[in-house]
């Protein structure tokens, strides 16, 4: 005979059999802890432990089957019937991305149910609500949803774009609302909107994501750069040189502060080794960014021209760097000193490609590192032709010494963009290596437009890559190619 207690405050179940007592104890986290005395022979215990083990296997599961009936939330009724009794909680003084969040939460439930979610600043208490807000603990562009007891939700983002990117997490895996490109959109109609709770967080490991979007039609279309998760503000290194110091304005009186060529002075670059250039560079420098006072970005960055200073003392930086990056990082670390708040991105570039032997790049200088030589048919790793292993090479070097890298990587065929460019199968090694060497940032030149080949399918596998480096590809591209296949 095997009797059954009532349960006890702590959740006891208490058996007896005979000679046998059998005491379960089911503890906060769920496991099972049997303490069992035995006080008889081995054949009598054997004998009643077998109907203890078949008692308690059925109660446990009827136990476990109940727990979770009553443990798991319903769905949450976000809008039913075209109602809801949710509003969009945003703080008092949003920032811009707490608003822009807030206003694509609102926009696209109603493109889907015909709900109208408010926009406020304060609900009652026991109200439920969908909170926005940024998070100073949450990593840049990444983002925490959760949801509580009582059904509301907490979208909490780093900075920059977190909140956004929480918010078409939730459009986008729970609403179904799925934005490839610019013409090709899906936006379900739905009266009722039902979401799961939700328990996730993500991020990038890459924190600048910029692709070059060749139209309008893309470039400006915000929700679909949102929803690729693309960065659109980052002022990515560029060929700054001459508009600090211009050619035009100071050639003609002060040859010295450009660069020495086969003992000829020629504009195509700057001295680095001249002070008054620096200087100069700095005073144009402190000018913008006071009147920009927003941007963190600023390039210091050679011309596109593949001579450099060959004077005296730049060669003896040269020689002592033992590459003619030397001069460039020894001069943009001058810079940067001056604008501690600030990130100064520069070239590792043609000449200036290979690292330098001794310097390192200050902790605000970004090294903008550019593919241009390399081999697109192999993934960079597994080429052995010459440029492909010289980059490497570089990479490697520049990854040793900078905690801040940025690749420019080709990925159109510069000869003529529309024509094919069967690139895709090396986009996923070439970004996974990029992030084992410390880049964090990216401007893919894709040149990305209608009628250049597979460009739609490249936008969308290349800005999934940059944000997790390790998705399924095959999957990715069957999703799209099958979406598009349907549409």
């Amino acid at each position: 005979m095997i009797i059954a207690s009532h349960y006890k405050s702590k959740r006891s179940i208490v058996l007896e059999s005979y000679a046998i007592r059998a005491e379960f104890i089911l503890n906060p986290g769920g496991k099972l802890v049997s303490l069992i005395n035995r006080e008889t022979n081995s054949l009598l215990y054997k004998s009643i432990q077998k109907q203890v083990f078949v008692f308690i296997t059925g109660f446990l599961l009827a136990f476990l089957v109940s727990c979770c009936a009553f443990d798991t939330p319903r769905a949450i009724k976000l809008v039913d019937s075209g109602e809801s009794n949710y509003s969009i909680v945003i703080p008092s003084n949003p920032n811009k991305q707490e608003r822009r969040a807030a206003v694509l939460f609102h926009d696209y439930v109603r493109q889907v149910s015909g709900c109208n979610l408010p926009i406020v600043h304060h609900i009652e208490d026991g109200s439920s609500g969908i909170f926005i807000k940024e998070k100073g603990n949450i990593t840049y562009d990444g983002y925490r949803i959760r949801t509580d007891k009582n059904g509301s939700i907490y979208i909490d983002g780093g900075k920059s774009k977190g909140c956004i990117y929480g918010v078409i997490t939730i459009l986008d895996k729970y609403v179904g609302c799925h934005l490839y490109t610019p013409d090709f959109k899906i936006i379900p109609k739905n009266k009722d909107i039902r979401l799961p709770y939700i328990e996730l967080a993500d991020s990038s490991v890459n924190e600048n994501r910029m692709i070059h979007l060749a139209t309008k039609e893309f470039s400006q279309d915000q929700d679909l750069l949102d929803w690729h998760r693309i960065s659109v503000d980052y002022n990515f290194a560029h060929h700054t040189f001459n508009s600090f110091v211009p050619w035009e304005n100071y050639f003609n009186e002060h040859p010295e502060y450009f660069a020495l060529v086969n003992g000829k002075r020629i504009p195509e670059q700057l001295c680095l080794s001249n002070r008054e250039v620096l200087r100069l560079v700095i005073k144009k420098l402190k000018e913008q960014t006071v009147a920009n006072p927003e941007v963190v970005y600023w390039p210091v960055a050679q011309n596109d021209s593949e001579v450099y200073c060959e004077c005296d003392d730049c060669n003896k930086i040269i020689a002592e760097e033992k590459s003619p990056s030397g001069p460039v990082i020894r001069f943009v670390n001058e810079v940067a000193k001056q604008f501690p708040d600030k990130i100064i991105p520069t070239f590792a570039y043609q000449y200036s490609q290979p690292a330098p032997a001794v310097v390192k790049p200050a902790e605000n200088v970004q090294i903008t590192l550019c593919s241009f030589t390399v081999n697109r048919s192999k993934p960079i790793a597994a080429d052995t032709c010459a440029n492909s292993s010289r980059f490497m090479k570089d990479l490697v070097d520049w990854g040793k010494i900078s905690n801040r890298i940025c690749v420019w990587d080709y990925t159109c065929n510069f000869s003529y963009f529309p024509a094919p460019y069967p690139n895709l199968h090396v986009l996923q090694p070439n970004i996974q290596l990029f992030a084992k060497n410390n880049v964090v940032d990216h401007y893919q030149q894709a040149d990305i437009r209608t009628g250049n080949a597979f460009a739609e399918l490249k936008l969308y596998l290349t800005s999934r890559l940059l944000w997790n480096p390790d998705i399924d590809v095959s999957a990715v591209m069957n999703e799209f190619l099958t979406q598009l296949e349907q549409y």
